[in-house]
């Protein structure tokens, strides 16, 4: 099957993949739950949902990709992102004759096609694409938010990173009720110094445990910083994994992160 991926690459997969490799913890996650898992035969270290991926053969991390280890496993596919992994791994794979469908999710409507994009070229059965379905609904439900905050999300803190414009991150923070303040900055994930975090209006600052694990000890020292958002909330995004990655629990991280932001400006 001949088949365009998301970065405008055309790529010969087979009609039913039997052999995936998945550089992408959003991706093995997706194709777990569009009904491909048995067929995964490598994932990242960092691929870790749903659990029995934890236990598959590992072939690097999404930025340390171990080229050798993905060619021992014998792939009929393999499934990478623009946004994580490195070009040079990518051509590297595709190099040695192994096709390799190339994601790009950077909006929330992106990780849907993403999906269906994954449904299609693992041959998923019908379920998956009621699944993808009733998430657009599920989408279509999620009434507008009253207000939106100006927020600080932080997902690395040496230096403070957050999600740039046309990110996923900054998308599903603005269906949420916030609007990521980094947007401002140049890049995908732009650093924040110290004169930026002085100068701009900030509603609320969201600290997440996907990339970096933010722990409570975390938000107890970003209270006490003396900085513009000073008295400001100051709230942990527990289930970081959840709302960071464009997969199948996107949804719920959106309903998720809302109901923080809002229980953060009632004080609560």
């Amino acid at each position: 099957m001949e088949i365009i991926d998301e970065i405008g690459r055309s790529v010969t997969v087979p009609d039913r993949p039997s052999r995936i490799v998945s550089l992408v913890p959003s991706a093995t996650e997706t194709l777990f739950r569009l009904g491909a898992g048995p067929r995964i035969a490598g994932v990242t270290r960092y691929c870790n949902r749903p659990p029995r991926a934890a236990r598959l053969p590992k072939i690097g991390g999404v930025l340390d990709i171990d080229f050798s280890a993905v060619t021992a496993l014998r792939p009929d596919l393999v499934v990478a992102s623009v946004h994580e992994n490195r070009k040079e791994d990518v051509d590297a794979i595709s190099g040695s004759s192994i096709p390799v469908f190339v994601t790009a999710p950077s909006s929330v409507a992106g990780a849907l096609r993403t999906m269906k994009n994954l449904a299609r070229i693992a041959n998923a059965p019908r379920r998956a694409w009621e699944f993808i379905g009733d998430l657009e609904s599920r989408i279509r439900g999620i009434p507008p938010p009253e207000r939106t905050l100006d927020v600080l999300l932080v997902v690395w803190p040496d230096p403070v990173t957050g999600p740039g414009s046309g990110t996923f991150t900054a998308d599903m923070l603005r269906m949420a009720g916030g609007r990521a303040v980094t947007e401002d900055l140049p890049g995908s994930w732009p650093v924040a110094d110290r004169r930026f975090l002085e100068e701009t209006p900030i509603d609320a600052v969201v600290l997440t445990t996907e990339p970096f694990a933010f722990g409570q000890s975390d938000v107890d020292a970003w209270r006490a910083m003396g900085l513009r958002f000073r008295g400001r909330p100051v709230v942990l995004l527990a289930d970081g994994e959840t709302a960071n990655r464009p997969g199948p629990g996107f949804v719920r991280g959106i309903l998720m992160l809302r109901r923080l932001l809002s229980g953060a400006v009632r004080g609560t």
